[in-house]
Formats: C-alpha cells, structure tokens, sequence
C-alpha cells in the first residue's frame, strides 16, 4: 500500500447548529498522546507533525454531539454543491436561539495536511450569500497566499492570480470560490477540493440504507467480496455468508443505484431522493436483494433482512464505509458509534485505526459514543487524554466542547469514573425525583 498522503489536523466553527460561539476541535497530539497512536507526517516545514488518527465526543444527549458532526459535514456540502445556491436562502443552519445570533455569518475552517504541504481553508456564509473566503499553503515552508476573499473584493497570491481571475468571472455571490474551482477543474485548487470530495463522509441513522447498499455492492467485487465476509464473521453475529443480485434490479432502478453507489464512494455528498430520480430510497427493498446466510449445526439457514437483530444490521451498514476508509485514508465521521454494537466491537473499530500495520494509509475517525468503556480506569485505556472530547449545553442552550487534555489528569487517571461522576462536566443532571415520580400512578 502507499503512504498516507493527507490528515485533519483541525476544524473550526462558528454560529452552525447548537454551537453560538467558535470552537477549535484538533486532532494534533499533544504531549499527553498515548505512545505510538499519533502518526508523524513529513512537512515543508521545519518539524513533522504528529497528528491523532481517531477521537471521541462524549455528553449529556442533546447536548450537541451529533450537531458536531452534523457542521462538518455541512462543511463539505457547502464545498461541494457550487450550483445548489441557485434555490436561496442557502441551506445552512444557524445558532437558531438568539434570533441576531441566527442572521450573523456562520463560519468554517479547516487545517489540512495533503502530501506534506499546510492547507489553511475558511468560510463564512449566511442566508444569503458569502462573506468571506480564504485558503492559504505553505509549499515550500512559509505560508503563501492563494486567495482571500471579503466582500466582493477578492485579493490572488501570485501563484493563482492568472487562473483566480478567470475564477472570479464565474463565481457568484452565493457561490464559494473553492467550489467553482472543482467544477471548472482548476489545478493549483485541485488537492483542497480533491480532500473534501473525499472526506468527512458521515454516517448517521438517516443514511443506514445507502450504506448497507454500499456493503452489499463490496460483495459483488471480488477484491473486497473477502473482506467484508471476513468482518461480518469477526463480530461474531453468526453471518457465514451474504449474496446481493444487482441483476434483479429494473434498468432505471439500476442507474439511480449506481448514482447512489458514486456518492457513497466519496465523490459528492449523498442527498437523499435526489439521487433516485424521484423515487424514495425505500422503493429499493434492499431486503429483497440481499440475503444472510447463517451457519447451524443443521447446515445454512437464509434470513430476510427485517429477521436480523439491529445490532447485525448497523454493524453491515458501516463494514463498507470501514474498508472504504481504511483502502484510501478516508475521514470517517460516525455518529453513535455504539448504537446496537457490543462495547468489545466498538472497542475493536477504534483500535484498528490507532494500529499503524493496519491503517496503513491513516484513516481518521471521529466520532460520537455514551460508551464509556473507551476511557478506562487505569493508564491502560483506548482512547489517550487528548483524543477525548466533552460537549455539554449551557443554560442559554448553546453547546460547549472542550477537551480531557484541558484538564490536570493523572496518567493514570480513573477516567471513566471521573466523567460518569461529572468531574469533567458534560454529564447529564439527572432528576431522579422526576424519574421516580414520572412512573408512579397518579395519587388519587
């Protein structure tokens, strides 16, 4: 396999979702890191980087964890659909509590590293049009300019400055530069856009579907066929073999699922019944084309999909985002990682990609759990003190994230008893009289 040619180093973001003011998420290690998680990256600049390749984000429900998520994925969205614009108000979604916080810009920035090289890239947008825009380099160790945005006015570095003004003619006001340049296939631009087309896929409840289809469209390749059964046995869900029939399928029917199939592959974002040419995903019956087979002492016995236990149908949904992202060093974003999967497996996921002989290519996960068992209660834990990140929600309703590494912790640090007891914050304020209450009969 070749080496690792691009990571996450940080997103920021403002006014999206739950979250009011900015926050800063990282994925770079800090002198916290558990030995021999990070990964060391060569850069144009004067020190490699050492960069996490997963982390997790704890809280209270409806705290803001999966709103996390949610803005970055809205991030690639926005990068991605250059004409989408075209139906305004554009389709972001604000601090929504404070009616002026919800008319302010709505920001985004990531930091990148893409074969060796910094990449600074930011937005801010609101209802109408945008903002701002800026995306910056350092090719050769010092930060160069590619173009900054503000207002109408738009200022090009000299690398870009020919091909940027030619850009300019074609970008609108509701339009992001940076998308624009991936639709009209600029090359200085081409390993930005070339990232977000094929990270931060998300994988949420609302795209279980899709992403069963991608599994299942795995099982018809003969390179990857292997692999997928090979996962399907190691979560010890009683799967001893699975069949997907494309060939069942009404040619119209076929090509919406091929559509389907690119997006899920990383090339554009998936939105839901515009991929089927107006028919709705359930239309599918995936349960008609695929069909487990499950090993018994009386030989194999087939079942249809509304007969597998949940936990057997959400670990099938993300096997193939999983040999996805570990085939080409993807940024994997899982919300609820623990839905219907045993704490081992879960346990299992986040250690592969922390085990450089088998994420080769460094894959990233970033994801979303109440499973506490990934703190630990010793020195001996999956995930290190600066992959922990805590989301709790203020008494204005907005969320706040912050990080263990904050804290003064111990290396060897109760840390899941300290988070379930609320030592960190971001724990849920029970009302246990409410609860008791709650279920008793009504007093007569």
């Amino acid at each position: 396999m070749s080496n690792p040619n691009s990571a996450l180093i940080s997103f920021r973001f403002e006014n999206v979702h739950s979250y009011r003011d900015e926050f800063i998420f990282s994925m770079a290690a800090t002198r916290l890191a558990e030995k021999h998680v990070p990964r060391e990256f060569p850069t144009t600049q004067a020190k490699p980087t050492k960069i996490l390749p997963a982390a997790g984000i704890y809280g209270a429900n409806a705290s803001g964890k999966t709103n996390f998520l949610q803005a970055m994925d809205d991030m690639r969205r926005f990068v991605l659909r250059p004409l989408e614009t075209v139906r305004r108000p554009i389709r972001r979604k604000p601090f929504l509590l404070e009616p002026e916080t919800a008319k302010k810009p709505s920001h985004f920035r990531v930091d990148l590293l893409i074969d060796g090289v910094t990449w600074l890239y930011g937005f801010a947008l609101d209802d109408e049009k945008i903002h701002s825009e800026f995306a910056y380099h350092y090719p050769k160790g010092r930060q160069a300019l590619l173009f900054e945005r503000e207002g109408e006015s738009i200022r090009f570095g000299p690398s870009f400055r020919t091909a940027g003004k030619q850009l300019q003619k074609v970008t609108r006001a509701d339009n992001l530069l940076l998308s624009m340049s991936g639709f009209c296939d600029y090359e200085t631009l081409a390993p930005l856009y070339g990232w977000f087309r094929n990270n931060l896929f998300l994988a949420d409840s609302s795209n279980l579907e899709e992403r069963s289809l991608f599994t299942a469209h795995l099982l018809t390749q003969e390179s990857s066929r292997k692999r997928v059964l090979q996962l399907l046995a190691a979560a010890d869900l009683g799967v001893a073999d699975a069949v997907m029939r494309f060939d069942q399928l009404p040619p119209k029917l076929a090509e919406s699922l091929q559509q389907v199939l690119h997006s899920l592959e990383g090339y554009e974002p998936y939105d839901g019944a515009e991929k089927w040419n107006g028919m709705e995903a359930p239309q599918l019956k995936l349960q008609d084309l695929l069909k487990l087979s499950h090993a018994t002492q009386n030989g194999p016995v087939t079942l249809k999909l509304e007969d597998e236990s949940k936990g057997t149908l959400a670990w099938f949904g993300l096997v193939g985002k999983l040999i996805d992202a570990f085939e080409h060093g993807r940024v994997l974003l899982v919300d609820e990682l623990d839905t219907s999967l045993h704490p081992n497996l879960v346990q299992e996921i986040v250690s592969m990609f922390q085990e450089e002989d088998i994420n080769r290519r460094f894959a990233q996960l970033i994801f979303n759990t109440h499973d506490t068992v990934l703190l630990g209660d010793s020195s001996i834990r999956t995930l290190g003190r600066d992959q922990i990140w805590l989301v709790e929600k203020g008494e204005d309703g907005a969320s706040e994230m912050f990080a263990v590494a904050d804290f003064k912790t111990r290396n060897d640090e109760a840390m899941e008893f300290q988070y379930r007891t609320g030592s960190y914050g971001a724990a849920p304020n029970l009302s246990l009289s409410d609860l008791y209450f709650g279920v008793l009969p009504a007093v007569q």
